[in-house]
């Protein structure tokens, strides 16, 4: 015999058990004469069948014979908690005739229908035509006998004369005889047996022996029970399924035929008959099992929640699929099982599941859960199929689950927001401002301060938390919690069944009801009563059954639409929108059933199917679908996509070349979260290309955000080169920076290309963290000689060649002082490009004085610089003034500030410019008159003759 393919297990009793014990058990029945009822009895599915079965198979040499009293529940009745006895009665003669062979009980009167030999019958046929032939033969002998003499001489006549002889007579009589003999006898037998002539006319009355009644069968027609159980022929009448009845009064008429059948079988010496009642333990509720029973053998289940995980792992390696399956569901599906046939059944079931259903990728796990459902609640299975019943109905019902969660999640942001709110808008800064703010509303009574109303505590907990949370910054945190809210609500809409289903609604959900056209209300009590619910509620828990649930209950033919998808289109031709978040099945052939002209509806915006013709470059109709966004400004499917798509290169690529005003839209409408729009402009510098870039720089839209948001270098693996390119093709120029929160590397980039505005928050970050300057004084008043420190730094090139914008904002920094080195102060004056007005400006604040003055190249610098009093005073710096600007009065004003002595005897000028300082000196009347003296004795000139006129 070939070897099969597949792997099944059947659901009859297995005959090859390991006995043990219990056939030593059942041979102590057998070998005590006054045990004759015996229970076998366990739990449903304990066994009980295999273990007789085994034992059978061991013992050829007893015959049992089986009475099963199957009964199964209607579905549209309700529990049956009793049966009649005379029902039970009934099935069991009628079983117990069947299984007799009718010759073995000729006399009973309950007919069993069988087939007539067509042999049998022809025999009886010709016995009759022999015995009226004879008959007629013996009537009319005399006629027959002269009739053959008359004939012609022949060989016939020769032939018939032999019945006309005498002799001939006598033997048609003998004939005639012994076929009315056996007539009579078998006349006699049949109204023997059967009674044929059941009814009597008495004076024009008729009695029916045989009328209908509720009676007892066992006691109505003792007689006739015994006899079949008399003659039944059998060591032991096997009673299984009873317990189903709940009717434990056949125990007794059983028990009572029994003894009465035993009693006649002794008087005949023949063998004892056993009942053995295969039951379930709670038949009897207390110790009254052990008055119906002589014995009783329990059976141990062979499979139970506790192993049942054990027996399924067996069978599903013995099939070869255990691989196919994730462990832990198969454990926890097993502590709901606790019947091995039901175990076997599901097996089965999956093993012609499996290979019928699965030509596409399907999760075995989801297959199986499928089919225990079916095993389990046969009816609502058979209901989903229809789209109805409990299971239909659970799904059918997620939109409303999802709005209740969303609606607990709105008053959660509601609430979030009035918290940020009131945390930006608290006018008072301390708790402490509180207080006394409060403390006049306090109520005064006797001279005392009561507490404040309900009403005003509520308000003050909360401008108290207020406050709170803008001294400890708490706001940001608040916003961050607010975005993960608003993500956690759009993510919703598109969470399966078993993702929404929590501690906190569990029970709701499960209590679901459906209420039909005509208001008639299911609460599906059969299902929620069923122990076996809590495994209905596991696997939905779960996602064992989702809502994928159709893919696993019947065929998949490529090119079909699935519920799903029909629903969908439907929706598109019903002009009623889905949710964004709807699932489609098959979006392929989702759009091969639409035309262009659709996606201008809005009931085309899904998700999944603009993710598809993302990825399949759809163009014509990606560019129809962008098109309706913008004509329609639809930036809540905008952002909630963002959030969600896979494809967000081609997304944005794609949105930004249709609607490049998205960005500026955007912001000025608001409709977009900050979160969304922040990662919005980083994902437009990502994947769009320059030429759109700067089409959503609408207005400097785009430069402008970018350069002032502070948090904006905060990017999680960032590419750098693209950022600093979009960054320098836009203009960006950052006004600040979140240090603390932000990309080191890129913020390295920006700095490099020095993408940052010249200000003192952003020269001190710098300078602090790029430069490593430590000390706070030195950021104010030598701002410059930390830069000149570095001269080949990023950050000093960039303000040498935006000199004036930085010592605009060093000057208003400094607070009016400036103790800068003096070669970096000498080059501050020297620098070209700074504008006059800001040296001029740099010369009042700075306190470093300069040791020689001719350092400084513009000498028109040099009346401010000594007015400034930053000149070291010398004779050097009194020649180089003289030489360049004369005795003007702040070269006068320097000559007379200092006490030191001057002696210009020791200058290296030339006699020239001494001699002409010496002549300006002597008619200078603003000179002090020490300081006169000391410049004209030691430049050593006199004159030969000397006009008083040139001192007037």
């Amino acid at each position: 015999m070939a070897e099969n393919k597949y792997h099944f297990e059947r659901l009859t009793p297995i005959d090859n058990m390991d006995l043990d014990v219990y056939e030593e058990a059942i041979d102590y029945v057998f070998n005590n004469p006054d045990v004759k009822n015996v229970a076998i009895s366990g739990a449903y599915s304990a066994g009980k069948s295999s273990v007789l079965a085994s034992y059978k198979k061991r013992h050829n040499d007893l015959r049992f014979l089986h009475i099963s009293l199957a009964h199964f529940k209607s579905p549209d009745q309700e529990d049956e908690t009793e049966v009649k006895e005379s029902v039970l009665e009934g099935k069991i003669l009628n079983q117990l005739i069947h299984q007799i062979p009718s010759d073995k009980i000729p006399q009973t009167h309950f007919r069993v229908k069988k087939r007539i030999s067509p042999v049998s019958i022809i025999i009886k046929t010709l016995e009759t035509i022999a015995l009226l032939t004879a008959i007629i033969y013996f009537m009319f002998f005399d006629s027959w006998k002269s009739y053959v003499s008359v004939l012609p001489d022949n060989w016939l006549k020769s032939i018939l004369e032999l019945s006309a002889h005498p002799y001939a007579l006598m033997v048609d009589g003998i004939i005639i005889i012994t076929l009315s003999s056996f007539l009579i006898y078998g006349l006699i037998k049949i109204q023997k047996n059967k009674n044929v002539f059941r009814k009597l006319n008495l004076q024009g009355n008729e009695i029916e022996i045989f009328e209908e009644s509720d009676d007892s069968y066992f006691d109505k027609y003792l007689n006739e029970v015994l006899y079949l159980f008399e003659n039944v022929d059998a060591d032991v009448i096997v009673f299984e399924d009873m317990d189903r009845f709940n009717a434990n009064k056949i125990f007794e008429r059983l028990r009572e035929v029994n003894t009465l059948a035993n009693i006649q079988l002794q008087k005949e010496s023949k063998k004892i008959l056993r009942f053995f009642y295969l039951l379930r333990d709670d038949i009897f509720i207390s110790k009254d099992r052990t008055k119906f029973f002589d014995y009783i053998v329990p059976v141990v289940p062979v499979v139970d929640s506790s192993n049942s995980y054990d027996q399924f792992i067996s069978h599903f390696k013995k099939g070869g699929l255990f691989e196919k399956f994730n462990e832990s569901f198969l454990q926890g599906l097993s502590l709901y099982i606790d019947d091995m046939r039901l175990l076997k059944n599901i097996y089965n079931e999956f093993v012609i599941y499996y290979n019928r259903l699965n030509i596409t990728e399907l999760d075995c796990n989801k297959m199986l859960a499928i089919i225990a459902y079916k095993n389990l609640f046969p009816r609502d299975f058979a209901d989903l199929q229809l789209n109805q019943g409990f299971i239909y109905t659970i799904f059918a019902n997620k939109d409303s689950f999802v709005a209740e969660e969303i609606e607990k999640l709105d008053k959660q942001i509601s609430e979030k927001s009035n918290e940020i709110d009131m945390a930006k808008n608290e006018h008072l800064s301390t708790i402490k401002e509180l207080d006394a703010a409060y403390e006049d509303k306090r109520p005064v009574r006797y001279g005392y301060r009561q507490d404040l109303s309900d009403a005003d505590k509520a308000n003050y907990a909360k401008r108290k938390q207020a406050i709170e949370n803008r001294l400890n910054s708490s706001i940001p945190k608040l916003e961050n919690e607010k975005v993960v809210l608003e993500q956690k609500r759009i993510s919703m809409q598109n969470r399966q069944l078993c993702e929404i289903i929590t501690r906190d609604n569990i029970d709701s959900i499960f209590s679901i009801t459906s209420t039909n056209e005509v208001g008639t209300v299911t609460h599906f009590n059969e299902i929620k009563s069923s122990e076996y619910f809590d495994l209905l509620k596991y696997l939905i828990r779960n996602g064992y059954i989702d809502e994928t649930y159709a893919d696993y209950m019947t065929y998949f033919y490529e090119n079909s639409l699935s519920r799903i998808d029909k629903t969908f289109l439907r929706s598109i031709t019903d002009k009623k929108a889905k949710e964004y978040t709807y699932k489609l099945k098959n979006p392929k052939l989702v759009v091969s059933r639409l035309r262009l002209v659709d996606f201008d509806q809005e009931e085309t915006l899904n998700f999944d199917l603009f993710t598809y013709l993302l990825q399949t470059s759809h163009i014509d109709y990606v560019e129809r679908l962008i098109e309706q966004l913008k004509s329609t400004k639809n930036l809540k499917f905008i952002g909630a996509y963002f959030d969600t798509t896979i494809e967000l290169s081609a997304y944005i690529k794609h949105l930004n070349m249709g609607w490049p005003e998205v960005f500026s839209t955007a912001l000025s409408e608001r409709l977009l979260t900050e979160n969304q729009i922040r990662r919005y402009s980083i994902a437009s510098l990502y994947y769009s290309n320059d030429d759109i870039i700067e089409l959503v720089n609408k207005e400097n839209c785009l430069c402008d955000y970018i350069s002032n948001a502070r948090d904006y270098l905060a990017i999680d693996n960032p590419n750098i080169d693209r950022l600093i390119h979009c960054f320098t093709l836009l203009g960006v120029c950052f006004i600040g920076f979140d240090y603390t929160e932000l990309n080191k590397e890129l913020f390295q980039a920006v700095y490099e290309e020095s993408l940052y505005e010249i200000n003192a928050e952003n020269l001190q970050l710098i300078q602090r963290e790029i430069l490593g300057a430590k000390n706070a004084d030195d950021f104010f008043h030598k701002n410059y000689t930390i830069l000149c420190l570095h001269p080949d730094s990023a950050i000093t090139q960039y303000v040498n060649q935006n000199i004036n914008e930085y010592f605009h904002v060093v000057l208003q920094v400094s607070d009016g002082t400036i103790y800068d080195d003096e070669n970096v102060a000498v080059a501050v004056f020297n620098n070209a490009n700074l504008t006059t007005d800001y040296k001029q400006s740099y010369i009042s604040a700075l306190r470093t004085t300069i040791t020689s003055i001719k350092e400084i190249a513009d000498s028109s610098l040099w009346s401010s610089l000594l007015d400034a009093d930053i000149v070291q005073y010398s004779e050097y710096n009194i020649m180089d003034c003289f030489n360049a600007v004369k005795l003007n009065e702040s070269v006068i004003s320097y000559i007379n500030r200092c006490d030191i002595d001057l002696d210009f005897s020791k200058t290296e000028y030339d006699e020239d410019a001494k001699e002409k300082l010496f002549d300006s000196v002597v008619i200078c009347n603003g000179i002090d008159n020490s300081k006169y003296r000391q410049i004209l004795v030691s430049l050593k000139f006199s004159y030969d003759a000397f006009d008083i006129v040139m001192l007037l």
